[in-house]
């Protein structure tokens, strides 16, 4: 099976075929303002789990990872 992955998140493909692409990906504001060392967002950010902010793919920037060759990624 291959993947593909957003932001944080990692998608099997069939599903991203059936719906991501279609309608996105949800996710809350909060996460859009994690730090690279928490599961939380940065003090001071303002950001909380409330709304949502919706990710849809541009399939034009769709790449293979040349040291993983099952997973791809969008730039």
């Amino acid at each position: 099976m291959r993947w593909s992955c957003i932001l944080f998140q990692a998608i099997p493909k069939k599903r991203f075929n059936d719906v991501v692409v279609k309608n996105g990906v949800g996710l809350a504001f909060a996460v859009m303002g994690f730090s690279s060392h928490m599961d939380g967002p940065a003090d001071g950010s303002g950001l909380t789990a409330v709304g949502e902010t919706r990710l849809v793919p541009d399939l034009s920037t769709l790449r293979k990872i040349p040291w993983y060759q099952k997973y791809e990624l969008f730039a």
